[in-house]
């Protein structure tokens, strides 16, 4: 283990899985701190993009890279994907738990991928995100959100947390960790420059690079679209693309480097005419690349609180899909062809959660509410599936639970032990 190690949320479940399988494939963007993950709960490791030399002399013994203490970690393992069966053949002899973490920025390219071994059964998958407020200290830790998904449901009442103005300069600063001890202007300037790297970069690795400039104008029309149902044609002319393949194209690719996330409508799995609306949603792994792409301000978000709401549910989005991650759980949305639109469904092995996000003044929750009780009416045959808990998520600070059983938690309240 490393002292100065920042602990994670997925540190639980990375460890449970270590010792369920005999390797782990850590995924997630670039420099959010898989390696230094890895390098955590690992004994020996191998870096193939810090040497080059390493690299080649790997290509031809694969046993350097196998051999050393367990468990070992094989960084950036993509750039020589051929690794990944001789991983899962060493798995197999071996017959042990707990031997390798391998960590990658980005899926192997399609050609080097068709005779890759699945992994299934001795390899398992855990995508790190950015950091959560939680992970930063800037939680207040007084609403578990493991709870909302336990049996014995008690009533909350808080106040405290961060205030709209903190949201701002979290959403403006992301949560990337070398961003953690800087100030706002900097991180963001940071962000800027990560944004180039990808686009000039990054995916001028793939089989099919991308136009560098065309790639800038797709991410700030998604940026622009945030968290909304737009089609592909929608996203082609805000970025003047005539080809709507292209632009699918150049948003797999995001999604490849674990830039861009799909948010998938909830099967409800329920005997009901509620007929789902079936697009997808995109959200940017964190918002403050939205915000680096349209090159946002505090000033401009401050007074914009219509963007700022986007910009806010894209941060909650996150940081769901993490807690939701440490459950074993996934995050959906719900739309129905009447409009009726619930902003994230979290379901895990125990049941599930419907969240409205808002950002925190009475009218807001007054129609979070709302909504979730015309949910709650038109979603009456559960089966099995059983809801937990029905949530809206503020950026206000008072934390309290409706006489209709309906949990107001400021997103700063959250916390998972």
């Amino acid at each position: 283990m490393n002292n100065k190690y920042k602990p994670r949320i997925l540190d639980k479940l990375l460890q449970n899985k270590m010792n369920s399988v005999g390797g782990i494939l850590i995924l997630g963007p670039k420099d959010i701190g898989k390696t230094w993950m890895g390098q955590n709960f690992t004994k020996s490791q191998i870096y193939f993009k810090q040497n080059e030399t390493t690299l080649q002399q790997v290509k031809l013994d694969n046993s350097i890279a196998l051999n050393g203490k367990f468990p070992r970690l094989i960084d950036e393992w993509q750039l020589y994907p051929w690794i990944m069966n001789a991983v899962i053949t060493n798995i197999g002899f071996i017959n042990k738990n707990n031997l390798y973490i391998l960590t990658g920025s980005s899926t192997p390219n399609e050609k080097s991928i068709k005779n890759l071994h699945s992994g299934a059964g001795r390899i398992a998958r855990l995508m790190l995100r950015p950091l959560t407020l939680f992970e930063m200290n800037l939680s207040n830790k007084r609403v578990n959100f493991r709870d909302l998904f336990a049996n014995k449901k008690k009533n909350i009442t808080f106040i405290g947390g961060l205030k709209l103005q903190d949201y701002i300069n979290v959403i403006l600063k992301g949560g990337w960790p070398r961003n953690y001890f800087l100030d706002v202007s900097t991180a963001c300037d940071n962000m800027i420059d990560y944004v180039e790297n990808i686009c000039e970069v990054d995916l001028q690795e793939l089989d099919s690079p991308p136009n560098p400039s065309k790639m800038k104008d797709i991410m700030s029309a998604i940026a622009r679209n945030i968290g909304t149902q737009a089609e592909i044609k929608t996203m082609a002319k805000e970025a003047r693309i005539s080809r709507l393949n292209t632009v699918s194209n150049y948003m797999e690719q995001l999604t490849k480097i674990f830039i861009l996330d799909e948010l998938k409508p909830w099967k409800t799995h329920i005997r009901s005419s509620v007929r789902i609306r079936q697009s997808p949603k995109w959200y940017f792994v964190d918002p403050c690349i939205a915000v680096a792409c349209l090159h946002l301000t505090y000033e401009k978000l401050w007074n914009d609180f219509n963007a700022f709401g986007f910009y806010f549910e894209s941060l909650a989005i996150k940081e769901l899909r993490v807690y939701a991650d440490a459950l074993g759980g996934k995050v959906y949305f719900y739309k129905d062809t009447t409009d009726l639109e619930i902003d994230a469904i979290v379901e895990t092995r125990n049941g599930w959660a419907a969240f409205e996000i808002k950002l925190g003044d009475d009218k807001g929750i007054e129609k979070g509410i709302k909504n979730l009780k015309r949910f709650k009416e038109k979603i009456h045959d559960f089966k099995n599936n059983k809801p937990t808990s029905f949530n809206i998520i503020t950026a206000g600070q008072h934390a309290y639970t409706t006489e209709d059983g309906i949990n107001i938690i400021p997103l700063s309240h959250l916390y998972i032990d």
